[in-house]
């Protein structure tokens, strides 16, 4: 969500659709791969800067758009990546197939630094303790990182049948987590140390999410 707009991405059309969040309408779509400083091949995330840019996680790229959202500039990320998160004038790049954690700086567009995480990483957030909370599929599990890619706290670990494809947090810190596999989302406390709500997601559900304040 940016400003009064739900940005979503369509993977299997390569293309990014904007709606509006009061009416639902359909607003804009955003690319098809057909248009050369517009490509949007299987987006995989999409963030914000407080300017307004827009960067787009697709498979092997990260683009960056103005405002206007004409590309300014892209980074090749080889392979797969799940998701994209903006802070503090960094982007946050969760690589699912090297298993890393990658941090881009936004001006620039280059690399800063990386670090390891557990097997396949789909999904991350951050919470007000500035730990990354990165969803672990290969593992089953939720493991808490700080900054330089070290261990904060023991992992929640969860039903080895799970599929935990998205993860995010609200301003309590309660943990949100979306269990593809059987159509629910969970919340945990801060730190992962109890469930305290389960709602039943009926239907086929999509991993681009945010819970609400």
């Amino acid at each position: 969500v940016h400003q009064t707009s739900l940005w979503v991405c369509d993977v299997q059309q390569s293309r990014i659709c904007e709606y509006d969040v009061r009416t639902s309408k359909l607003l804009s779509v955003r690319g098809s791969g057909h248009q050369a400083n517009q490509s949007t091949i299987e987006p995989q995330g999409i963030c914000f800067d407080e300017k307004s840019q827009c960067y787009v996680l697709c498979k092997d790229f990260l683009y960056r758009f103005n405002d206007q959202f004409v590309l300014t500039n892209q980074l090749s990320i080889p392979g797969l990546s799940t998701d994209i998160l903006y802070r503090n004038g960094k982007i946050w790049v969760c690589h699912y197939s090297q298993n890393q954690v990658i941090q881009v700086d936004a001006k620039s567009l280059k690399v800063l630094s990386q670090f390891s995480v557990g097997k396949g990483p789909v999904s991350f957030t951050w919470n007000s303790s500035n730990e990354l909370l990165v969803s672990e599929t290969g593992e089953n599990r939720i493991s808490f990182y700080d900054e330089k890619g070290k261990k904060t706290r023991q992992p929640i670990t969860l039903d080895k049948t799970s599929i935990i494809s998205a993860i995010r947090t609200n301003i309590n810190d309660w943990i949100f987590l979306l269990d593809s596999a059987y159509y629910k989302v969970y919340a945990y406390s801060k730190g992962g140390g109890s469930k305290l709500r389960e709602f039943n997601i009926p239907g086929e559900t999509v991993r681009c999410w945010k819970p609400g304040i």
